[in-house]
């Protein structure tokens, strides 16, 4: 029987221009997932730290007032970064710092955003312009920065140095107090949509940016957190390198301090 001979070597050579291409398919499809992947794990990372800020925001409200319960005052800025409040006789030496964290009874890392940055502490203006424990507790020379008094004045004989009239009430608005700007608008200025309005203490997470001295070199929406003046911005989230922003803004207003107060002794504030 004649047998017929089969030449592989155009099988093996078509065989093996398929695994190349393959191969080649293969590796530009785990590179995509790799990115991919890459690009998810570090998604995940920032919503992490993301949370982790807004949780730390939640611890540092609820220790200013259990210190003002404690103290029967709020503490002022810490501006020399030694993790104590600073003041000038009984007002606050900046009305803009670092949260005196030793003074809270917290640690760094909890005055600190997912990041690592130091969370921003803003108190009422006032505090740091003039002898606020000279000002009577009701109106009208009681105002929000007697929130941060630390002695008493006549005619209280102790502290606290305001009571349920101490401005703001919701009649009247507080000099030195902050508003927070919604994220709806486009500008913010004193006349915008306000997410929060007459704030006595605003805290602020910078974030993945973290702080910058130059404040000019931010987007408009974080530059308006970056100033010192009483505007803030609660704006939207926004990833791009031109309009940046992820800053996390949280509060504490005259109400919050009161109602702390009321809840823990009715008659606190008689």
């Amino acid at each position: 029987m004649n047998r017929k001979s089969v030449d592989y070597s155009q099988s093996y050579r078509k065989q093996s221009g398929f695994n190349l291409v393959e191969l080649a398919l293969v590796l530009v499809i785990i590179g995509i997932l790799s990115v991919g992947g890459f690009q998810m794990i570090q998604s995940q990372r920032d919503s992490a730290k993301y949370s982790s800020s807004k949780q730390s925001l939640q611890q540092v409200k609820q220790a200013l007032l259990a210190y003002a319960l404690v103290n029967q005052y709020l503490p002022c800025p810490d501006t020399n970064q030694d993790g104590r409040e600073n003041r000038n006789g009984s007002r606050c030496t900046a009305a803009t710092g670092r949260l005196p964290y030793i003074d809270l009874g917290l640690n760094k890392a909890n005055v600190s955003d997912g990041w690592g940055n130091p969370i921003r502490y803003a108190v009422n203006q006032e505090a740091a312009s003039g002898n606020i424990c000279a000002q009577s507790a009701s109106p009208p020379a009681g105002r929000a920065a007697n929130y941060f008094c630390n002695t008493p004045t006549a005619p209280q004989t102790a502290l606290p140095q305001f009571d349920l009239n101490t401005l703001p009430t919701q009649v009247v608005p507080s000099t030195g107090d902050y508003s927070v700007c919604d994220a709806s608008v486009n500008n913010c200025t004193a006349a915008s949509s306000m997410a929060a309005d007459n704030q006595s203490v605003v805290l602020v997470a910078f974030n993945k940016d973290g702080y910058i001295s130059n404040c000019n070199s931010l987007s408009t929406q974080e530059r308006e957190n970056c100033d010192t003046d009483t505007l803030y911005w609660a704006a939207r989230f926004n990833n791009s390198s031109t309009a940046f922003f992820d800053d996390t803004i949280e509060t504490i207003s005259g109400y919050d301090i009161k109602k702390a107060f009321l809840e823990n002794n009715p008659m606190a504030l008689q």
